[in-house]
């Protein structure tokens, strides 16, 4: 039998399976990354705008001495503060974490898909991370 026999046909094959799906994943990635970064910045800037807005009318019910007692811009540096860490843990920390959580699900759903019987061993090391982390974080 010679060297480009079935063998080499079935790995012909198997390279453009293999090349087709990255290529759909890196395209399905893109476009999950484009959309989560999207809503996300719509959502932070929602949520600031309403967390801004309840601390003015707050800040509008005070006494006439509270006034008094802040300087010209206090109000609004103090607004722009308290709403810039809100930003920030809503835009990079929580798009982090879905982008991690999507990926770990996806990676089992294609492991099962493909090895399934590895992917059964390996369910019981992610279980030890998750323990491990959660551990660690509290």
């Amino acid at each position: 039998m010679s060297r480009s026999g079935p063998y080499t046909a079935m790995l012909l094959s198997l390279t453009m399976v293999f090349s087709g799906g990255t290529i759909c994943a890196i395209v399905g990635e893109l476009v999950k990354v484009t959309l989560s970064t999207l809503s996300l910045i719509k959502v932070r800037e929602r949520l600031s705008c309403q967390i801004s807005e309840r601390f003015l009318e707050s800040c509008l019910r005070q006494n006439i001495g509270f006034y008094d007692t802040n300087s010209v811009g206090e109000i609004t540096t103090r607004i722009t503060a308290d709403t810039n860490p809100v930003q920030e843990g809503i835009s990079e920390k929580l798009a982090l974490k879905l982008s991690a959580i999507a990926t770990f699900t996806s990676a089992f759903v294609i492991g099962f898909v493909m090895y399934w019987k590895l992917t059964l061993i390996m369910c019981s090391m992610a279980v030890a991370l998750l323990a491990i982390m959660n551990i660690s974080t509290h």
